[in-house]
């Protein structure tokens, strides 16, 4: 009896050796860097997801994931919240975007999803912003047919909720200083109510 007491305890003490071991996945580090907080998560399948924090406001300023390639490597990182800081090399970079370009950027707030795409020249009644509701995505697109983008929330994608669905009553749109703000609110409707 006093034998199988002390091989239970061994091998519980082998196993908790080998627990401790082993990397516990979501596995997270963090730093703060450059007025930031920033923390890399990674994930048991090889996925990588850095958030940046400001520290005097806590506010999330950029969150971009990336896989692994099929070969093993590295891929490239894409950006869900913030953006890239992009800067122009002479000597390399030969041919330039247009600076009038729309650019297109998420930043959330506390109680919204929101997006901002800089660079619209028009007046507000020439956007339209709706929800497709068979893709669960919106729409932004102007009557004089300048410019046309889709895009769906990677938070609901990623939970994988077909429950959940996307309102018009939940889109609230605004146009200001030549920024097109777009907002979703947190009120998304279940669909089993």
């Amino acid at each position: 009896m006093l034998s199988e007491i002390l091989n239970q305890s061994s091998s519980s003490s082998s196993e908790t050796k080998k627990e401790s071991s082993t990397t516990k996945y979501p596995y997270t580090t963090s730093i703060v860097a450059d007025g930031r907080r920033k923390f890399h998560t990674t994930y048991k399948d090889g996925e990588e997801m850095v958030e940046e924090f400001d520290l005097n406001t806590n506010q999330l300023l950029v969150r971009k994931r990336r896989r692994p390639t099929v070969l093993g490597g590295e891929g490239e990182w894409h950006f869900e919240i913030g953006g890239d800081v992009k800067v122009f090399n002479p000597f390399n970079d030969w041919i330039a975007p247009s600076t009038t370009n729309p650019i297109f950027m998420r930043k959330d707030t506390s109680t919204h999803f929101q997006w901002r795409i800089r660079n619209c020249f028009f007046t507000k009644d020439t956007y339209r912003v709706n929800v497709d509701h068979e893709k669960q995505e919106v729409v932004i697109s102007t009557t004089n047919k300048k410019y046309y983008k889709r895009f769906n929330i990677p938070e609901l994608v990623r939970e994988c909720t077909p429950s959940i669905k996307l309102e018009d009553q939940c889109l609230s749109w605004t146009l200001d200083n030549n920024t097109l703000i777009i907002s979703v609110s947190t009120c998304l409707k279940n669909g089993r109510e």
